[in-house]
């Protein structure tokens, strides 16, 4: 249920596979870092970065801040989002302003949301600033509003100081211009809690997704998804989505092992993000199967924008499997089995399995992960038994809940484990149906996106761990476990580096991942900066006295 900002900002991003998302007064950027976006901008003044956790600085890779006050970027701006959240100076004749200029940029469907709709106190109303929780007299913004705009639906969620919510009634009655109103910027608390009783449409959080399902963007959803099937309940579509771009050597083999799967509610949808190969004749060849859809891209989207269009809006499935066009599923019975357990437990949220990962050179491995644990356990514990690699989730296995990940924010970010940092979260949502069982093959080739290209793509995919563990915070997991999750995988990322200095020769590239790391935890640079392989490489390196090897994944690579 919603309770804060930062959860309904991303409930309305579920319905938007682009997911722009603006935020204005960003203060740190907390809020802005816990929303998850393919496309984050903050205005602020004066934005406070330089204060944020530690843990959350790597999201500031991963968003645009204006420093500039918000008259000055709407002024400017030339890019529409889907939802703007207005938390900027908490005063009406600013709140207007605000809202009558997010209006002129929000997407035909999108959502405008407001916080500090509603004080407690007299003193959380002041115009006057102070410190502790103030609250200004946004109010004001929600009344006149109401009183006099009735083109503009609105709602307050009676959580977090009072989460306004707006969105078109009328689109033909746009733009709009809400001007200062002397009368109503002369009215007291006695007014407004009047006015809270009467007309502020105040909805509890339990009532959202009733208020919801009449907004524009959930009325385009369901027109799109259309009706499920009459044994949806006992038999619930899955979706298997194929994303792919230049694949044509691996793409037959990847919708020939979804086909094959004996689960008879199914869909193979194939996303090619326009590929310049020979991947569109390919699958012509599947152009009369009833179960395969077939989308190209008009122009290409990137393999996050290619995810989330296909996940968003293309699967109708109520559960996925996102499989890369270049892997394959080699155990037909993978998705019954799967669906069978989940189906046995209203609680699971994603069944998981092992995988197998297969070299360009023809060599494969296989883990040890996912032995002795329960058919079906619980996500936060799933979620700890990361820490020292007995338990795995990979993506190429994974068959996931369709709205939940919408609601998680799925694919938000162009990393090189985009794909991990969804699953780890993905995780604290509920309960996971576990396999011990090999079920996929995951190709690990000079090609595939999952290669770390340089330094820098080291240092972004740190986000793949900060973000996770933030989130496990947020859900409870004791901090000592969180702290020590978090250092696990930070030794892991600078496992990985160790591949700048062995096979790219780049110690630059290694110390600058390795500061990266001192920003999110000392205690991990420490651990990691001063053990001696790593010290002798990086100093033979960085003296001209090492010689670069080649990984044997790109060895013998087949043309």
């Amino acid at each position: 249920m919603i309770q804060t900002r930062t959860e309904l900002a991303q409930r309305l991003l579920a319905f938007f596979s682009q997911g722009r998302y603006l935020e204005i007064g960003i203060r740190r950027g907390d809020n802005l870092s816990r929303v998850h976006a393919p496309r984050k901008v903050g205005v602020d003044p004066v934005p406070r970065t330089a204060e944020l956790h530690r843990h959350l600085k790597p999201h500031l890779r991963h968003m645009t801040i204006h420093a500039r006050t918000s008259d000055d970027f709407f002024a400017a701006n030339q890019e529409q989002f889907d939802v703007i959240f207005i938390d900027g100076l908490h005063l009406y004749e600013q709140v207007i302003k605000d809202i009558s200029n997010a209006f002129n940029c929000l997407t035909p469907n999108g959502f405008i949301m407001m916080h500090d709709c509603l004080p407690e106190t007299p003193k959380n109303a002041t115009r006057e600033y102070h410190e502790g929780a103030w609250n200004g007299d946004v109010w004001k913004a929600i009344h006149q509003v109401q009183r006099d705009y009735p083109q503009i639906a609105h709602a307050v969620v009676d959580c977090d100081w009072g989460l306004g919510l707006l969105w078109r009634n009328d689109p033909n009655a746009f733009p709009v211009d809400i001007p200062l109103d002397q009368s109503i910027m002369d009215m007291g608390f006695e007014d407004y809690s009047e006015h809270r009783a009467t007309s502020f449409n105040v909805i509890q959080p339990a009532d959202l997704e009733e208020y919801l399902a009449h907004s524009p963007a959930a009325l385009a959803e369901r027109e799109a998804q259309g009706e499920p099937g009459p044994d949806a309940e006992a038999n619930p579509l899955v979706s298997i989505l194929i994303p792919t771009y230049n694949q044509a050597r691996y793409i037959a083999q990847a919708v020939d092992s979804a086909l094959a799967q004996t689960y008879g509610n199914l869909e193979v949808v194939v996303c090619d993000d326009a590929s310049s190969d020979e991947t569109p004749e390919v699958l012509r060849q599947y152009g009369d199967n009833p179960k395969v859809r077939i989308y190209r891209n008009d122009h290409n989207l990137g393999r996050v924008g290619n995810y989330r269009k296909g996940l968003f809006d293309r699967a109708r499935g109520e559960w996925v499997l996102n499989l890369d066009g270049d892997d394959f599923i080699h155990d037909p019975t993978w998705i019954a089995r799967a669906m069978e357990r989940i189906c046995s437990d209203s609680g699971v949220v994603m069944a998981c399995a092992k995988k197998r990962t297969l070299y360009a050179d023809g060599t494969a491995k296989v883990g040890d992960q996912n032995e002795g644990f329960p058919e079906i356990m619980e996500g936060a514990d799933a979620f700890w038994a990361l820490h020292d690699c007995s338990f795995s989730a990979p993506h190429v296995t994974a068959v996931y809940h369709r709205r939940t990940a919408m609601e998680l924010g799925f694919y938000s970010y162009d990393i090189v484990n985009t794909d991990l940092e969804c699953t780890y979260r993905m995780l604290l949502a509920g309960r996971i149906a576990v396999f011990p069982d090999v079920v996929s093959t995951w190709r690990m080739h000079d090609e595939n996106a999952s290669i770390y290209q340089n330094a820098e793509d080291r240092i972004a995919n740190l986000l793949c761990y900060v973000s996770p563990y933030d989130a496990a915070r947020g859900r409870g997991l004791p901090r000592d476990k969180a702290k020590a999750w978090l250092g696990a995988h930070l030794d892991i990322s600078c496992i990985d580096a160790y591949a700048l200095l062995k096979y790219d020769g780049d110690a630059q590239g290694y110390r600058r991942h390795l500061q990266a790391v001192k920003q999110i935890s000392s205690n991990a640079f420490y651990r990691n900066a001063l053990k001696p392989k790593f010290l002798f490489k990086y100093a033979a390196v960085s003296l001209g006295l090492a010689t670069k090897k080649t990984p044997h994944w790109m060895k013998e690579h087949s043309r």
